[in-house]
């Protein structure tokens, strides 16, 4: 017991680093921090079982109604985890009309995680040329021009075609992204079957508000560098608890 303790110490500590990672780029989130209380709490129990012990013997009703909790938390986390992972990978067709989900601009210039959504759109459009992109993202706190304006200007720097081109720049979220995106397609007369790129994590979410608005859609999905992909799941679990209640 004493070894499974130990492991339970050292995989939290080893989570609760992988969490931090992205201070090393200067972000911070709220899926950062949330779960580190918890992991302090597992810390804990396990350096010191007896405290643990204590409780149940002394609080019985109350602990296993925590534990309760606990282990409905983990399912359900695991159980989004897994979704996220299943959405991530429906593979694109040829020459859907392309939706690049926006992400933080520092300033006038794109984030890391905006620069790997961009490149893949540009990998899809140079090996299917007649599809066109929306670039959709408004201006956000911090953020000088919007996002989806940078992301124009990266993708004509990068050779794609003007005329290819189309900017939605006035949504703020996810869900507004989708909803105001689908209106440049109908405006356009695009292909109203879309490949919707962004970070893996992201791409439930992404699929339920295009079925919400009746758009026929695949995942075109960037890679999410290591350092981020922790706490990136960690916030999409608040993101999709939010979907689900409001």
């Amino acid at each position: 017991m004493k070894i499974f303790r130990v492991i339970i110490i050292i995989l939290s500590v080893l989570l609760a680093i992988w969490l931090l990672a992205p201070i090393y780029k200067g972000v911070v989130h709220i899926g950062m921090l949330y779960p580190l209380p918890f992991l302090a709490v597992f810390v804990f129990f396990a350096a010191y079982p007896d405290k643990l012990k204590h409780l149940y013997t002394q609080y019985k009703a109350v602990s296993i109604i925590v534990t309760s909790l606990v282990v409905v938390a983990v399912l359900f986390v695991a159980s989004v985890v897994g979704v996220c992972i299943h959405y991530a990978n429906v593979a694109p067709e040829s020459n859907q009309t392309v939706i690049i989900l926006g992400c933080q601009v520092n300033g006038n210039t794109p984030s890391l995680m905006l620069y790997d959504r961009m490149n893949t759109a540009i990998d899809y459009l140079n090996e299917n040329p007649e599809s066109p992109v929306i670039c959709s993202g408004g201006k956000g706190n911090g953020e000088n021009i919007s996002e989806a304006q940078a992301m124009k200007t990266y993708l004509l720097k990068k050779g794609i075609a003007e005329n290819r081109v189309f900017v939605e720049d006035k949504s703020l979220n996810t869900k507004q992204n989708i909803a105001f995106s689908k209106k440049v397609i109908e405006q356009n007369n695009l292909n109203k079957s879309v490949a919707v790129v962004t970070d893996g994590f992201h791409q439930f979410r992404a699929y339920r508000f295009c079925s919400q608005n009746n758009i026929e859609n695949t995942a075109l999905s960037c890679r999410t560098r290591w350092y981020f992909t922790a706490s990136y799941y960690s916030r999409e679990v608040l993101a999709v608890i939010k979907m689900i209640l409001f």
